[in-house]
């Protein structure tokens, strides 16, 4: 019987038919129970019956027979002889059984452990011959202690490598038990590969682990029922194997050899192997994210199902369905998600034990997943809750409750559970709804559970880490608790170090939210060590994101964020500029799938980031562009949701800046009805209410300011005192809350006298400054509004006692670094003015100067023209200012140098580089090439038409591409005077140099402020001021009301004539007795009582016809300069012209002729017959002319005819637009209609030949009382062109009139030695010439002093 047991055993070992093993555990069980205790042969029989017991186990995996085996092999050995030459068999079998009870039972005692490696290190020591099964043995025993950890981990692990090595080394090629030792030896050197640091030894470990496991898996008969055993341990050794992968090609790799492998098999028994195909495409798909793979998995799994010999149908379903999910991750089809809950629940009915509770896992995160994915309706809202997201919880909740405590699978429940709740917050907050449920709570207690360490490690701990982080970043956003931002920032720090270590998929989301909440943390304590990490992670993230990629977008927008916040901070401009260009590429990566929320977030950074720029670039393009996707962010958040509450706070700061700019109320209405809406998104208590509600007051007092209303003032107060109460100390918003607060007090003030509203401003104000940090750019805005609220009793005829005090916080802020140019300007010009009130001329003069030195800045040249007026209205004449407040220091030079400084700034910055093009061309030829392209791209015909045809977005595009060509040239003339050793040309010049420009005469600069008036009579050899006591400018009868009286007469001239005449007429009579008869006493005294003379009158004077008063056109030829600069500069480019020989011929391409433009007949437009006999007059007298008449005469030709032509006439119609300068024009033919040639179509121009434009039209002479100081007008803007003679009208000139008058200044314009050609040069001398003729005629000075003479 002994013998035919043990030969059906062998049987069974040859054959594996699990008939045989039933007869032969039958037999052994018989020949025990025969055998008596004692008896030579009882213990051989139990070791037997111990091996066969252990295979029937793994087999059946009846735990009874597991026990069996156990206590029959412990009873060989305890039962047999120590000379039995068996033992070493007893000892095999018995290690044997113990390795398979710790390996079905992980929770085993370690002594059993212990007991296993004794035993199995006895037999193979005793063994008389080689026995590969025995090394096999002690190898797995030495394997398992070795996963347990301890002192004794790291040698087990190298001696169990050694012992599968020795059974691979031992084993007869045909022992079938080869693959089990392969598969064991492959198992041992993965362990070895993930305990070493070393990383050649762990290449080479794992490379020897891929090919062992694959030999066992390709040795091993798919009928076995360890070959799923085989095909695991494969399949984790590589997925290690693509963990460290370096070269996308190793995944190709992986991939082709299980193809091959796949078919290599027997059709019939291929289903079972293609798991592993399975497992490779998974891993490829993990690392490119190529759709392909998962549709190749798809395929496989059909095609592995449709076989009968499949073997593994709950495993395949699971991974069919997890194909499916991934997909509907992907792509959000919900037919993808209905599959993935059909196959799960196939997976869950098909399978038993730990595939089950897998199956049940993935239809839960099905669920899960399909609500999450799913919850966006068909209108873009987000969908309420409903039965779907119930039934996710419900699944996951039950999933985690199967869950042993403390197991992987409970925390892997746990994250999706955590995840469905955050879930459920974020659409409830997307929303605007509440959020009832405590869903976010829950979430971060679900996902803290799932982050305790012992849980989860690796990859699978990422998302847990990731969402924690992230619901608690939303609970921080809600509450404001510091301690939960700091956690927030600690777990997305711990899954920062696992994308950094595994290069996982996830890396650009973790990366990004890292970001974001340490610029929340930097902001709220102002650590600019956690600004710098943020802006380096969410750059990080973005260069993780490829173009196209879904998350792009969003990774863009936090990277804008983090950069306009560390501009914020720092005041770098690069940050700003980088911080425009990735927000602007954000916009670009939008998806039409881009759910709502996200979209409106990515237009509300934009937004930030463009009022950012505009803040400190003052082009109105990029705060009408802010505006435009403010608004567009509003519409796309859901009502009432904090999306749209944090895009309409920024739309109310932007639409209050316009109304600044643009003084529209409509824009003011809108800006506080943006921010009631920001306010109503936020339930109190929540800081970014305070935010909303400071926003909200700004606009608010805004209208009161203008309005004089009480109620906004009052309503103001209480938004900041609400605000404030919301902010604990050391929250960042505070200072915030306070300053407006100061704010609002002070502007109440201005209604109430009240004391009480003064001594709040104080306090507020005093209060924020302490909240600021002493290096924080943003300190300026404290300064100020104490500055301000200590000026209030002074400004209004009260108490000076703080005055002084005020005056020096305003020093104080005036030198605050980093702040844009405006608030500089501001804060400079508020103490000048402080100082001036206390006659503190001395300090009042520095301040002037810092005040005068930011309007170039203002009105960079790299702006649109309309720009540039409007940087340069803040600036309320400034400079005649500071002018007076030199002559009250008894500093004159000073003075003039004052008035050069901070008037005709656009004609200063007109003005080309004064160095010799020649000798750059010579030293430096790429510098100056270079210069050359960008001038010629900035200043051509073609590049100064603006087409009003082009959309909103290619002009914006435009002018973004022109002020960065602006910049570059900037630089490149900087560099020039560098290298040329020359001074900058932009620094004003020395006393000296402006007596100068009056070399031919006497120029007179009539200086007016508020704190005294004079004229300054400049000549070559002396500056002289004359006091003019009867002149004012706002008392009653003084400059501004003669201003607006005279501009009003002649806006309605034509209505009434003899009215105009009249006032006109006072006026003139008023200029000869303030200002001409008390310049002309000096200059009698001086022996000038005839000749040249040039007025150079500043503000509103600039306005008035001083060359018309008294007995001026009879004995001087009158001339008007916006500077000496601009006089100086207008001499040398003519004598420029006469050296380099006179006129030019018409159409030669060098600027020689006259053009002469008809647009006498503008379709649309009053007929001018006068007009256009002169400029046929003009065309048969002058031989080298061109003519532009009739169609051909368009905006677009005339622009292009003017740089080949040194001479302009212009007659016909022109429009003059007081309130924006920029679209006065010259009416030019058009598609039927007129069409402008505007003023700053004009002025982009630079005409290097240009000599003397004559235009004969109403008006365009006449400035803006808006800047009076900068020449905005048609005679300005040709000179901004180039022209060294402008002569123009300063109000409608009467045809006929006009005609006479145009007749002669031609004819004494005619070059003595050629009556053919014009002599620009007698351009002043001809025109005064000409009045004097028609003044003897006419004595209406309406009819003869409208035209004026401009230039040298």
């Amino acid at each position: 019987m002994g013998a035919r047991a043990l030969e059906r055993y062998a049987s069974w070992g040859a054959v594996r038919d699990p008939r045989v093993l039933e007869e032969a555990v039958d037999l052994l069980r018989r020949c025990r129970d025969l055998l008596p205790e004692g008896h030579p042969h009882r213990a051989a029989a139990l070791a037997h019956l111990c091996a066969a017991l252990r295979d029937r186990f793994v087999l059946r995996r009846e735990e009874a027979d597991l026990d069996a085996a156990v206590d029959s092999g412990r009873r060989a050995v305890a039962g047999a002889l120590n000379t039995d030459p068996n033992l070493w068999m007893y000892r095999a079998n018995l290690a044997g059984a113990l390795n398979t009870l710790v390996q079905y039972r992980p929770l085993s005692p370690d002594s059993i452990l212990d007991e296993a490696v004794a035993c199995a290190a006895a037999a193979a020591g005793a063994v008389p011959v080689p026995f590969a099964l025995l090394h096999s043995h002690l190898g797995v025993a030495l394997a398992a202690r070795a996963a347990r950890g301890g002192s004794r981990a790291g040698p087990d692990s190298r001696k169990a490598a050694d012992a599968f090595e020795a059974a691979v080394r031992t084993a007869d090629p045909r022992d079938p038990q080869l693959a089990m030792y392969l598969t064991h030896l492959g198992v041992a050197l993965h362990q070895r590969a993930l305990g070493t640091e070393d990383p050649r030894e762990r290449a080479s470990s794992l490379r020897e682990a891929l090919n062992h496991t694959r030999r066992a898996a390709n040795r091993c008969s798919p009928a076995d029922p360890e070959y799923a055993l085989y095909l695991g341990n494969l399949a984790c050794v590589m997925a290690t194997v693509a963990k460290l992968a370096q070269d996308d090609a190793d995944f190709d790799v992986a991939v082709d050899t299980e193809r091959r492998d796949v078919q290599s098999m027997p059709e019939e028994l291929r289903a079972r192997r293609m798991w592993l195909l399975v497992v490779a495409l998974r891993l490829r798909y993990d690392r490119t994210h190529d759709p392909r793979d998962i549709e190749e998995v798809i395929e496989v799994c059909r095609e592995a199902l449709r076989s009968p010999d499949c073997g593994a149908v709950g495993t395949y379903l699971h991974e069919w369905g997890s194909a499916h999910l991934e997909r509907f991750r992907q792509s959000g089809d919900l037919a993808d998600a209905e599959a993935v809950i059909g196959l799960a629940e196939r997976a869950v009915a098909a399978a038993t034990g730990a595939e089950r509770e897998r199956a049940e896992a993935l239809l839960a995160e099905a669920k899960a997943v399909q609500y999450r994915l799913a919850g966006v309706s068909a209108e873009g809202g987000a969908a309420g809750p409903g039965d779907g997201e119930d039934a996710a919880i419900a699944a996951l909740e039950a999933s985690c409750r199967r869950s042993p405590a403390g197991s992987v699978e409970r925390a892997l429940a746990l994250s999706e559970l955590g995840l469905t709740y955050l879930t459920r917050a974020i659409r409830e907050w997307h929303a605007g709804r509440d959020d009832p449920s405590g869903a976010l709570d829950r979430a971060v207690a679900v996902l803290r559970e799932a982050a305790e360490p012992w849980m989860l490690e690796g990859e699978r701990a990422l998302p847990v880490l990731f969402n924690l982080g992230r619901s608690l970043g939303m609970l921080y956003e809600r509450s404001g608790d510091l301690a939960l931002l700091d956690e927030a920032v600690r777990h997305l720090e711990s899954a920062e170090a696992i994308v950094g270590r595994n290069g996982a998929p996830q890396s650009a989301k973790v990366l990004s939210a890292l970001g974001m909440a340490l610029r929340e943390r930097a902001e709220r304590l102002d650590t600019v060590a956690d600004l710098h990490r943020a802006v380096e992670l969410t750059e990080s993230a973005v260069r993780a994101t490829p173009a196209g990629h879904p998350e792009r977008a969003l990774c863009l927008t936090h990277l804008g964020a983090a950069l306009v916040s560390r501009y914020a901070r720092l005041n770098k401009v690069a940050d700003l500029q980088e911080a425009a260009r990735v927000s602007r590429e954000a916009l670009r990566e939008l998806r039409p799938a881009t759910p709502p929320h996200d979209r409106a977030g990515v237009l509300t950074n934009l937004g930030v980031v463009l009022r950012r720029v505009y803040e400190r670039s003052g082009a109105s393009a990029d705060l009408d562009e802010a505006i435009e996707v403010l608004r567009m962010a509003v519409e796309a958040a859901a009502p009432g949701s904090e999306g749209a509450g944090t895009a309409a706070a920024n739309l109310c700061l932007a639409l209050s800046e316009s109304h600044d700019r643009n003084g529209t109320l409509q824009e003011l209405d809108e800006a506080i009805d943006a921010g009631r809406l920001a306010v109503q998104a936020w339930q109190r208590g929540h800081a970014r209410r305070a935010v909303a509600l400071t926003n909200l007051a700004v606009v608010l007092l805004d209208r009161s300011g203008r309005l004089e209303r009480r109620g906004d003032a009052d309503e103001a107060v209480r938004c900041c005192q609400e605000a404030l109460a919301a902010t604990p100390d050391g929250h960042p918003v505070r200072a915030r809350c306070l300053l407006g607060l100061s704010t609002a007090y002070t502007t109440r003030y201005l209604l109430t006298r009240s004391a009480t509203d003064v001594t709040g401003a104080i306090d507020a104000a005093e209060s924020a400054l302490r909240a600021i940090p002493e290096d924080d750019a943003r300190r300026v805005s404290g300064l100020t509004a104490l500055a301000q609220a200590l000026s209030l009793p002074a400004m209004h005829g009260e108490s000076h006692a703080d005055l002084a005090r005020a005056c020096a916080v305003f020093r104080e802020a005036a030198a605050v670094e980093g702040v844009p140019t405006k608030v500089r300007f501001a804060t400079a010009a508020h103490w000048a003015l402080r100082a001036a009130l206390l006659e503190d001329w001395t300090q009042a003069v520095d301040a002037y100067q810092v005040a005068l030195a930011q309007l170039p800045l203002l009105a960079w040249h790299g702006l649109e023209l309309e720009d540039r007026i409007s940087g340069l209205a803040v600036s309320d004449s400034i400079a005649c200012d500071a002018a007076a407040a030199a002559l009250s220091d008894g500093r004159p030079e000073t003075a003039l140098q004052l008035l050069e400084l901070g008037r005709g700034v656009l004609l200063a910055q007109a003005v080309e580089a004064r160095f010799d093009t020649a000798q750059l061309e010579e030293r430096h030829p790429a510098l100056a090439e270079r210069t050359a392209e960008i001038r010629q791209a900035l200043h051509s015909a073609e590049s100064s038409f603006a087409d009003p045809a082009t959309p909103a977005g290619k002009h914006r595009a435009d002018a973004r591409e022109r002020r960065e060509l602006v910049a570059e040239l900037d630089g490149l003339i900087h560099e020039a005077y560098r290298l040329l050793g020359l001074d900058d040309y932009l620094i004003p010049p020395d006393p000296q140099e402006l007596r100068a420009a009056a070399a031919d005469g006497t120029v007179v600069v009539v200086n007016t402020s508020f704190l005294r008036c004079d004229a300054l009579v400049v000549t070559r050899d002396a500056l002289r001021t004359v006091p003019l006591p009867g002149l004012s400018l706002d008392d009653a009868g003084g400059v501004r009301d003669r201003t607006e009286a005279l501009l009003a007469a002649l806006s309605s001239a034509s209505h009434s004539p003899d009215e105009a005449g009249r006032v006109l007429g006072d006026t003139l009579e008023w200029l000869r007795e303030t200002v001409v008869e008390p310049v002309l006493t000096v200059l009698r005294s001086a022996g000038r009582d005839s000749g040249r003379l040039w007025w150079c009158p500043t503000g509103l004077l600039a306005l008035l016809p001083l060359h018309a008063a008294g007995d001026l056109p009879e004995r001087y030829a009158c001339s008007y300069a916006t500077t000496l600069r601009s006089l100086a500069n207008a001499r040398r480019r003519a004598a420029g012209n006469r050296t380099d020989g006179g006129d030019r011929r018409a159409g030669s391409g060098d600027g020689g002729g006259v053009l002469v433009v008809d647009q006498a007949d503008v379709p649309g437009l009053l007929q001018l017959p006068f007009a256009r006999k002169e400029a046929l007059r003009l065309v048969t007298r002058v031989k080298e002319r061109s003519l532009l008449a009739g169609p051909a005469a368009d905006r677009h030709a005339v622009l292009k005819a003017l740089p080949h032509h040194s001479c302009l006439h212009f007659a016909g119609h022109a429009r003059h637009d007081p309130v924006r300068p920029a679209r006065s024009g010259l009416y030019c033919q058009g598609d039927g209609r007129p069409a402008l040639l505007t003023v700053e179509d004009i002025s982009r121009l630079r005409l290097g030949a240009a000599e003397l434009a004559f235009v004969s039209a109403c008006e365009t002479a006449r400035g803006s009382a808006r800047l009076p100081d900068e020449a905005l007008h048609l005679a300005g803007a040709l000179q901004l062109a180039g022209y060294s003679h402008v002569v123009a009208a300063q109000w409608v000139a009467e045809d006929t009139v006009a005609q006479e008058l145009t007749a002669h200044f031609y004819a004494e314009l005619r070059h003595p030695d050629a009556p053919d050609r014009l002599d620009p040069a007698r351009s002043a001398y001809a025109l005064q010439t000409a009045v004097r003729s028609v003044r003897r005629r006419v004595a209406n000075p309406l009819l003869w002093a409208a035209y004026v003479h401009t230039g040298p």
